[in-house]
């Protein structure tokens, strides 16, 4: 094999690695929030909403499933989500 095609075969794995990496580290970060979650209340309305206090609160004792491959809620999945966390002020 040529001395070119050797650099670009390390280079190429190193690439793959370092996705594998960060997929692999981005999973590890979410694993305090994968499993089964049971909504208890509503915290917090605003007038500007897609949705009603009222139709909010019909949420309230359904489950939520959260895992690496799928987001599931109120008989509807969300296949290969992405998660991205942030931290709200909502009192």
């Amino acid at each position: 094999m040529k001395p070119s095609k050797i650099v670009l075969l390390a280079v190429l794995w190193n690439c793959v690695s370092l996705r594998a990496a960060a997929a692999d580290s981005t999973s590890a970060m979410n694993l305090d929030i994968y499993g089964r979650w049971r909504i208890s209340k509503v915290l917090g309305a605003s007038d500007i909403a897609a949705m009603s206090d009222k139709e909010a609160q019909g949420f309230v004792g359904k489950t939520v499933t959260i895992t690496k491959n799928a987001f599931l809620f109120n008989g509807e999945t969300c296949d290969a989500p992405s998660y991205e966390r942030s931290q709200d002020d909502l009192v």
